[in-house]
């Protein structure tokens, strides 16, 4: 499977790539390597004082790991009913797991509500027999997932 981030994770690594680099520019100006365009009295305090609390939050992300919108308990239940459904319907002829990750692979069905918003018009279709309300991206999950 190739690797893609959903929405969600490259919004949270560009994130976390901007307070990294925003970390070392204000060590670079507090130690007077970058030049300031206005000196100011207290700006070296100032920088090294932003710089340790961005240090904290870099140092709480990579500790802690990345929060995936689909750990908590909603997101988890979620993915499990889903899957699970989709077994004992489906089980034998597609593969659920795949179809779940290609759903969550994109807007706005990444987060556990945005998937919620598939709820509708699938129970919809169920019951009037017109796929046509199905999003796209729907079927294009089962048809690349079909075993």
């Amino acid at each position: 499977m190739p690797f893609a981030l959903t929405a969600y994770e490259a919004g949270r690594s560009l994130g976390t790539i901007a307070l990294a680099v925003l970390f070392v520019l204000l060590v670079l100006r507090a130690f007077d390597v970058l030049p300031r365009k206005k000196p100011t009295p207290h700006g070296k305090l100032t920088d090294l004082g932003v710089a340790a609390i961005l240090g904290v939050l870099l140092t709480v992300t990579f500790f802690n790991g990345r929060a995936d919108a689909w750990d908590g308990d909603e997101g988890r239940q979620m993915k499990a009913g889903f899957i699970a459904g989709c077994q004992s319907s489906a089980g034998s002829v597609l593969d659920c797991e795949c179809v779940f990750a290609e759903l969550t692979s994109e807007a706005p069905y990444d987060t556990p509500e945005g998937f919620a918003q598939l709820k509708e018009p699938v129970q919809q279709a169920t019951e009037s027999g017109d796929v046509s309300q199905i999003p796209a991206a729907y079927f294009s999950a089962v048809q690349d997932c079909a075993v």
